[in-house]
């Protein structure tokens, strides 16, 4: 919201890495008064269609989306591209940002970030051959901010792939 509220934008494009994120990401927007469309694959092709036509023809400011738009859909106008989520495969984040800024016309795209998603980053970083630019939004309530500290990672080298995350116990059937 933070990002939103900052920035001059016409058209935005949001990718999470799930289902379940999008629909979460887009309920926050409607609550916050922002006309919403949402595209997955656990949309019915109906509500696709009509996302993806209502987006384009500016119903919709935003779109938020799993991967299943970040290839093969041919959106102009999109002024902005977001990702809420670092995408899990290095080729998919070309594939994200490159839905805007599309025809000549010019546009951002920014990735949201925790220092757990820092590996993630930098296999982007090496598949890309470039450092990606670390901003910092003003008088936004970061708890941590040794991500934009360039010395804070120096000499480390960027692994590449992403190692699973745990988060909290994992259950699973023993077979005897």
């Amino acid at each position: 919201m933070a990002l939103l509220e900052r920035t001059h934008f016409d058209s935005v494009l949001i990718f999470c890495r799930t289902k379940v994120n999008a629909d979460r990401v887009a309920h926050f927007l409607k609550h916050a008064q922002h006309a919403v469309a949402v595209l997955h694959s656990n949309r019915t092709q109906r509500e696709r269609i009509e996302a993806l036509e209502g987006f384009k023809s500016g119903k919709y400011e935003l779109m938020v989306a799993t991967d299943i738009a970040s290839r093969g859909l041919d959106i102009a106008g999109v002024s902005h591209v977001i990702n809420y989520d670092v995408p899990e495969h290095s080729e998919d984040y070309v594939h994200r940002i490159g839905r805007t800024g599309r025809a000549q016309n010019v546009g951002d795209a920014y990735t949201l970030m925790s220092g757990e998603e820092l590996p993630a980053v930098q296999a982007i970083e090496h598949f890309i051959g470039q450092k990606i630019p670390r901003l910092k939004l003003e008088n936004f309530p970061y708890l941590f901010t040794a991500l934009f500290e360039p010395k804070a990672f120096e000499g480390r080298k960027p692994r590449i792939g992403r190692a699973r995350a745990r988060r909290g116990p994992s259950f699973s059937r023993r077979r005897h």
